[in-house]
């Protein structure tokens, strides 16, 4: 079960994040943040209430420790998605994310299967392989892959890696509190710095349903790799998880024609192998 919930929150990121997207290539990336996080952040509280789970001090603490990683990770993400090709900033921060959680659950004393420690070879061989995006001559602005852009996608992978370690360190009897208090605090973060900076800024009306369908997609995954990491490993469930890009990059394909190479189709074929052995390991 723990390797199913952490594939369903892997497809939902994805989802969410080409939404993100593409919404951040029509308004600026604080207009789209300020929008979805809080967004989501209400759905999570209605989830917080009906599901089982105690609201403690150590859920809040946490929660709001990874609501200030999580909200540097998620704005710097759909900063690159939206000055970058998808196919190839999107499997960069995966991989970037998937490591620290990795390590702190070993750290923490988790001992996978060596069927998973194959898995997660696999899971990092299918995201650089997804990642090989081909040259492509339309929408020149946002298929080049620069220093910048590298950078910054690495520094989101980072933070949404200390955001997922911090969430699967969170008490097992919390439910989903800690991903509620964390995408509160990202909301408010993200309000306060919106109105900040972009007072009298329009919001074009094309960005309001995507927004909903951002927050909302992304809140379910929060949901599902929450409850995937109070039954199984933070180690296995994040690399699980880290498969989101998959998502990402066949929605790419077949709406913005980023054409996928041979060698990217073999990485989705690995992805699932990989998956395969994690959810065996």
């Amino acid at each position: 079960m723990p390797a199913v919930l952490a594939l369903l929150a892997s497809l939902m990121w994805g989802l969410s994040d080409f939404l993100a997207g593409l919404a951040s290539r029509r308004a600026h990336v604080l207009q789209v943040a300020a929008l979805s996080v809080p967004l989501g952040a209400v759905s999570l509280v209605v989830l917080a209430v009906v599901l089982p789970g105690r609201l403690t001090a150590q859920a809040v603490w946490l929660g709001a420790a990874a609501g200030v990683a999580g909200v540097g990770g998620l704005v710097l993400l759909y900063y690159v998605l939206a000055a970058g090709p998808m196919g190839v900033v999107s499997p960069l921060t995966a991989v970037v994310s998937a490591v620290v959680p990795v390590v702190v659950g070993l750290v923490i004393g988790e001992r996978p299967g060596v069927l998973a420690y194959l898995g997660m070879l696999l899971t990092v061989v299918a995201i650089v392989l997804v990642s090989m995006e081909p040259r492509h001559d339309d929408d020149a602005l946002h298929q080049r892959v620069v220093l910048r852009i590298v950078v910054l996608a690495v520094a989101s992978g980072i933070f949404i890696g200390i955001y997922m370690a911090i969430i699967g360190l969170a008490p097992s009897d919390s439910g989903v509190w800690p991903v509620t208090v964390s995408r509160s605090v990202s909301g408010l973060l993200i309000l306060a710095s919106a109105l900040t900076r972009m007072v009298g800024a329009a919001l074009p009306r094309a960005v309001l349903l995507p927004a909903l369908l951002i927050g909302t997609m992304d809140s379910v995954a929060n949901v599902f790799f929450r409850l995937a990491v109070q039954s199984g490993m933070l180690s296995v469930v994040s690399v699980l998880a880290a498969l989101y890009p998959a998502a990402t990059v066949l929605l790419a394909r077949y709406y913005l024609h980023e054409r996928l190479r041979p060698v990217q189709q073999l990485g989705m074929v690995t992805a699932l192998g990989a998956a395969a052995l994690l959810a065996l390991g």
